[in-house]
């Protein structure tokens, strides 16, 4: 081999990956630790938990059958144990495809119908990682909390029992105060009570 292709060699071993080399730093990447959801009466919560601070691009809130969130800019990777699809399936949100890459993350959120959302992190504090959090709304869910809590309401009020305490005061050895002709007041508040 002349020595004009050494130079070319050397090129194309700098560039052919080496099963020696580090592995990137942990902090080269985000991770993805958890994907989670919550149903209530009103709503449905989903949060993800990020292994540090990001900046997603959502709209804050509105209404819609379909939401995404991107996490542009960053290289994202998904904990072991982390779904790239998460079914919910509680009436109100249907599905979660999460895909993650070098280039960022996308998180196509599906609802069951037209619904109202809001979109907002909460920052890394004591042992919580920062969180992004959807809510989203259950169309119809507040009327239907609120009338079902008037209807337990009704129901405990006309079947309480009522009791009415009297205190007589003074007794045992308090025998309060002395009146004409050697009334004592406890005796005289046991009599009224």
């Amino acid at each position: 081999m002349g020595t004009g292709m050494l130079p070319l060699v050397m090129l194309l071993l700098a560039a052919t990956p080496s099963h020696g080399r580090a592995a990137p730093s942990p902090s080269a990447y985000v991770t993805v630790g958890a994907v989670r959801s919550w149903s209530s009466p009103t709503s449905t919560r989903i949060v993800i938990d990020f292994s540090r601070t990001v900046a997603p691009v959502a709209p804050d809130s509105g209404a819609a059958a379909k939401l995404a969130v991107t996490v542009p800019g960053e290289s994202v990777v998904l904990a072991a144990g982390v779904p790239s699809l998460l079914r919910v399936g509680d009436g109100v949100v249907d599905s979660l495809v999460t895909s993650a890459g070098a280039n960022g993350a996308r998180f196509s959120f599906s609802f069951r119908d037209m619904t109202g959302f809001r979109v907002f992190t909460l920052p890394a504090e004591g042992d919580k990682p920062f969180r992004l959090v959807v809510d989203v709304t259950r169309p119809g869910g507040v009327a239907s909390q609120n009338a079902r809590l008037v209807g337990i309401a009704t129901q405990r009020k006309d079947d309480r029992v009522r009791i009415i305490a009297i205190d007589a005061g003074h007794g045992g050895d308090d025998m309060g105060a002395h009146g004409p002709r050697g009334v004592l007041e406890k005796n005289v508040n046991l009599g009224v009570a």
